[in-house]
């Protein structure tokens, strides 16, 4: 550093420069962003199209600004548009999420927008002696990711459905100790996919009455409405997984029941349990849910070091477990796996004092043949049916049906 760059510092502190001063480039405006998308991201085709412009204007005689070379345009392309900006401007808007973090969206108010989607719900429930798969209309809020409104139905949902749900969503509750609390209200907007019972005109006008418009979204893309898909997925993991006669999906060939040798040995929920159960879910989710601050991976693909401790415990696993030995069956080593992670590995393999503390000197042997005393054997369970305890009421659920689901459901403390 020398003498001369100090007493430019210093001059530049009495004048009030404190930030270096930024150098003077070519910067691609909004204008020749949009120039350059009409060419479909050809820099030389825009280049070309800018020099004929300033030769056009030198015959006028008027001043312009000179035109940059094709390397400083390509150059101001590079720095001042990212990836995703440069992947649209030739392979659209899809090319543009494949550089963008997927199923995100500007952080917006509540009731700015809504999605609503059905959910065959692939549970077995019992009513009046038969076996049916329940559905379950629904509307999230994108911004609370709360549920304003649901409506339960034992067959194929339709318009009445979807009116229901949206009548208890649109009834907003002010009282913050009642079933939903202050969720609700009037949305600026409501996404849905193309089905004939979103889009039908009942439904169109009974939005239409209160100005709010709908956004039908293209068939087969789930990425566009991520909200109400993934609802779906948490309460197919969190909820239906955890309930009897589950089937994990619905079966369109096969009536429910009718599974011969693969019918599960369950007793199935009565129709009105269910409903209950929904209810208590949907209040743990609107009051006592708590979105975990998960992000995803910034690394590349092949890089491990954004997620060392996954990585770590899956070294972990393949070195004192699996090793290089064969399995008999895949069930084996299921239940091995299982047995190392719940009667070693959450005992022993890793404590809370791991970080600071030396690693132990010796290490029990762990095969499927070499079991060891005071194996912690625990089911798979519902983080959901810990917290249902605590909820202290039950939001208001449509049940679309025949009179007898009408008094099931005054019985299990729902609003037909």
């Amino acid at each position: 550093m020398s003498l001369r760059t100090v007493w430019r510092w210093l001059d530049d502190g009495r004048q009030g420069r404190m930030e270096p001063a930024e150098r003077q480039r070519f910067r691609i405006t909004d204008e020749l962003h949009g120039r350059l998308a009409a060419w479909c991201g050809n820099a030389a085709a825009l280049h070309r199209e800018l020099v004929g412009e300033y030769a056009a204007a030198v015959a006028e005689g008027r001043e312009v600004d000179p035109v940059p070379s094709l390397a400083t345009l390509h150059r101001a392309i590079r720095l001042d548009l990212n990836a995703g900006q440069r992947a649209a401007l030739v392979g659209g808007e899809r090319a543009r999420r494949r550089h963008d973090v997927h199923l995100r969206r500007p952080r917006q108010w509540r009731n700015a927008c809504w999605e609503a989607d059905h959910k065959h719900v692939p549970v077995e429930v019992l009513l009046d002696g038969e076996l049916v798969f329940p559905w379950v209309t629904w509307f999230i809020d994108c911004a609370t990711e709360t549920i304003p409104g649901a409506a339960v139905t034992p067959h194929q949902p339709s318009r009445d459905a979807i009116l229901a749900s949206l009548r208890i969503a649109l009834s907003r509750n002010e009282d913050p100790t009642g079933p939903y609390g202050p969720i609700g209200g009037l949305p600026s907007l409501v996404r849905i996919d193309r089905g004939a019972d979103f889009l039908s005109a009942t439904v169109a006008d009974a939005l239409g009455h209160f100005a709010v418009p709908v956004q039908p979204l293209p068939p087969n893309r789930p990425d566009l409405k991520g909200s109400i898909e993934n609802l779906n997925r948490c309460a197919e993991k969190m909820l239906f997984a955890s309930l009897p006669r589950c089937t994990h999906a619905p079966s369109t060939r096969l009536r429910p029941g009718a599974r011969g040798k693969h019918a599960l040995a369950a007793e199935p929920l009565p129709f009105a349990e269910f409903v209950r159960l929904l209810l208590q879910w949907v209040t743990w989710w609107n009051t006592e849910h708590t979105e975990l601050d998960i992000r995803l991976s910034v690394g590349r693909t092949g890089q491990c070091w954004d997620n060392a401790l996954a990585e770590s415990f899956f070294a972990t696993l393949q070195n004192e477990l699996f090793g290089d030995r064969p399995w008999p069956s895949r069930s084996i080593a299921r239940t091995a796996v299982f047995e190392w992670i719940e009667g070693w590995y959450n005992l022993h393999g890793c404590t809370a004092a791991s970080a600071t503390a030396a690693p132990p000197t010796t290490k029990p042997p762990w095969r499927p043949d070499h079991h060891t005393d005071g194996v912690r054997q625990s089911g798979a369970s519902s983080g959901f049916q810990s917290e249902v305890g605590r909820s202290r009421s039950h939001p208001q659920v449509a049940v679309l049906g025949d009179p007898v689901l009408s008094r099931a459901a005054d019985n299990a403390g729902t609003a037909v």
